[in-house]
């Protein structure tokens, strides 16, 4: 009487993506980005992109420099400003490397 073991599963065979529809694929990007944040790299917004938000960002202070006289005309430009502010120091605090800048 002969009796044959069962063979395991082949290794790395399981498919990394277990969903068809397009909600599971991501739901199960963002699963594995939280369970495991050191292996995935965080996203950083492209340089293109953040400059023109923070031209947009510039430029809309400007108009409301130019276009209003009111206190609320002012504060919405103060606003736009220091938003472009921050998104400058945030690309700044990005380049930075241990202190030296790339």
């Amino acid at each position: 009487m002969t009796t044959t073991t069962p063979k395991a599963a082949p290794l790395g065979t399981t498919p990394a993506i277990t969903s068809n529809t397009t909600l599971g694929r991501l739901l199960h990007t963002r699963i594995i980005q939280r369970r495991y944040p050191a292996l995935t790299a965080p996203k950083v917004e492209p340089t293109i992109a953040r400059q023109q938000a923070i031209e947009n960002a510039l430029s809309i202070a400007l108009h409301y420099i130019r276009t209003t006289d009111t206190q609320q005309g002012i504060q919405a430009a103060t606003a736009k400003a220091m938003r472009a502010v921050s998104m400058l120091k945030q690309a700044c605090n990005e380049l930075t490397i241990g202190g030296v800048t790339a």
